[in-house]
């Protein structure tokens, strides 16, 4: 390894996925703490940011032994043990799995891997909020035909399908959601590939607008130092997708947001959790009531909006796992209220749906004051998204400008252009080089 010049401050190590691994990284460099990010690939937009120094991973991703080994060397290169946030379900698993080889090298959630999958496992989630007294959204998991075929009945449609926790091994669906319009398309699709790793939940109205997010903080004795509402307000693809327009904190009924933190915080007593999270709720068009819809162990693609708001998780977080008391804090702090958009899959996703007028979306544009890529404090992850985005789309357009060959192009869906920006991401630490040590504090400006 080449010689750095090491700082005494403890580095934040960032398991970088996607938007929220660069929203993570941007609000540590905001409490000025120096950060390294774990990118899968260069293309990554951490990668680009001028407030952290990125790694590559390690390739192969089923070589458990050697990402450990990368990481270990890792965190021995720093002077102090580094403290590590990870950005995706998978990258936090993969530490709770390997707790005993790493802890003795960073500082990490001290949730277990048991713990950990009754809260990304979305069937032991339920249960949970089922004994606690919470309302959960009809479902049945990995239902044999039989069984499939009794609960439809009971439960018209529309269904939405969704597996254990994203990007779960070895599931039948390979994407966070799908909506299944009627009751004989359902049956069709599970006994065509049956329901391994599947939940089937009832669809209730709600959707755009109507789904609710409890996000926080959790001490390590499990309770919430800090809480906070948002509503998205549309989501790509439209009402079942990844936030690309939203507010923060959530406007409306103060009742509604008061039982949202009520809900969070029963929930909270009956799982063991400690680190960020984000909390989704569904509030029924109809009745007003809240269901549980997911859990996310990890920082959120919205993440640095809250921060623009007045609430740095990351921060809090990097602070709390320093054995820094933060007791004293307000769990409900007060926020200022901003509008918040991810420019590029907001116009793509209205684009594509056809749900938002040019006018009308312009209008939500000049409303924000907070967005997911754009920073002109560092401005490069814009300009690396942007180009892509451009160079996809007139790629796209000159496709569909040879009529010989619209024959051999795949048909296109509603997700061209809106596939989520912060899925999971790869599975534990994975891609080539190793490490050095953080080599200079960086500080905002």
């Amino acid at each position: 390894m080449g010689k750095h010049r090491k700082t005494a401050q403890p580095v934040a190590v960032v398991l970088s996925a996607s938007l929220t691994g660069l929203a993570t990284v941007r609000s540590l460099a905001v409490g000025k703490v120096p950060v390294l990010a774990a990118v899968a690939d260069w293309g990554q937009p951490a990668a680009r940011s001028r407030f952290c120094r990125p790694l590559l991973r390690p390739a192969d991703e089923h070589d458990d032994a050697s990402a450990v080994a990368w990481f270990v060397d890792v965190c021995k290169a720093q002077e102090c043990l580094p403290v590590v946030i990870p950005s995706s379900d998978a990258d936090a698993l993969w530490l709770a799995r390997h707790a005993a080889l790493l802890r003795p090298h960073c500082r990490f959630s001290t949730t277990t891997y048991d713990d950990l999958m009754n809260i990304v496992s979305k069937d032991r989630l339920y249960a949970i909020a089922q004994t606690m007294g919470l309302p959960v959204v009809p479902a049945i998991t990995e239902p044999t035909v039989e069984a499939l075929t009794e609960w439809s009945l009971i439960h018209p449609g529309p269904y939405l399908l969704k597996p254990f926790y994203n990007r779960m091994p070895g599931t039948v669906l390979r994407q966070k959601n799908r909506l299944i319009e009627c009751r004989e398309d359902l049956m069709v699709y599970v006994e065509k590939r049956g329901s391994r790793g599947l939940i089937v939940q009832r669809s209730l109205s709600g959707g755009d607008g109507f789904i609710l997010d409890c996000y926080g903080l959790c001490g390590a004795d499990g309770r919430p130092i800090a809480m906070a509402s948002h509503r998205r307000i549309r989501q790509g693809p439209a009402n079942f997708g990844t936030t690309s327009f939203g507010e923060i904190p959530a406007l409306g009924d103060n009742a509604v947001e008061a039982k949202l933190f009520d809900y969070t915080a029963r929930l909270l007593e009956g799982v063991s959790f400690h680190g960020i999270f984000g909390i989704e709720w569904l509030q029924d068009k109809g009745t007003g009531e809240l269901y549980l819809i997911d859990f996310n162990a990890r920082p959120f693609s919205s993440i640095g909006h809250l921060r623009d708001c007045g609430l740095n998780l990351p921060w809090l977080a990097y602070r709390e796992l320093l054995g820094e008391d933060l007791s004293g804090l307000p769990q409900r702090p007060k926020l200022s209220h901003l509008y918040w958009m991810d420019a590029l899959s907001d116009v793509f996703g209205c684009k594509t749906s056809g749900s938002t007028h040019w006018w009308a979306w312009l209008k939500s544009l000049s409303r924000c004051r907070s967005f997911a890529v754009w920073d002109w404090r560092d401005p490069m992850p814009w300009v690396s998204e942007t180009t892509l985005a451009l160079s996809r789309t007139l790629r796209n357009a000159r496709l569909r400008a040879r009529p010989h060959r619209h024959a051999e192009m795949p048909k296109r869906t509603r997700d061209s252009f809106t596939r989520p920006r912060d899925a999971a991401g790869p599975k534990g630490l994975n891609m080539p080089i190793r490490a050095s040590g953080f080599s200079e504090s960086i500080t905002e400006t």
